[in-house]
């Protein structure tokens, strides 16, 4: 068999390699990527992905160290009334994009940006997983509609800590 052509694997136990690869989209010459440091600027991001959805979607954003955004990515599209996304879930998108913190915003297709304590216990979930792998969770936006939404940072610090 060509060298080429052969496969890999793992010494003797018969196990095939496997690669993760991040493709991101050209940017624009000259284009800076946002720093994001308060929730303000997060959901003048996440706004036009969850504007006039009829469902529930899950937004995360993952940053750099110096909270510059390296993407965005609708990882989860859910029901009128909940997007059910492990922790896990959230967090591969994060660390495959190579982020050190990130932020989640999910909408709310009634109009209320209200957090449900749902969403309370979602966020307290994914900070506890966030930091069993060394990631910064910064914020969870929950958008309304309009101009509306709430941080759970702001109104619950203590789940970040």
């Amino acid at each position: 068999m060509p060298r080429a052509a052969r496969k890999r694997w793992i010494y003797s136990t018969c196990v095939p390699l496997f690669r993760l690869t991040v493709v991101r989209e050209p940017e624009p010459p000259g284009y800076q990527r946002p720093v994001v440091t308060n929730a303000e600027q997060a959901f003048a991001i996440v706004r036009p992905l969850l504007e006039g959805a009829a469902t529930e979607h899950m937004v995360v954003l993952p940053l750099s160290a110096s909270h510059r955004v390296l993407g965005a990515c609708i990882c989860g599209i859910g029901s009128v009334d909940e997007c059910q996304l492990s922790h896990a879930d959230i967090l591969r998108h994060v660390l495959v994009a190579g982020g050190r913190a990130f932020i989640v915003a999910h909408n709310h297709p009634s109009g209320d940006p209200e957090p449900s304590s749902s969403d309370i216990g979602y966020t307290q979930g994914l900070a506890r997983a966030a930091r069993a792998v060394d990631v910064r969770f910064l914020d969870h936006l929950v958008v309304g509609s309009g101009n509306r939404y709430s941080s759970i940072r702001l109104r619950r610090p203590d789940l970040f800590d």
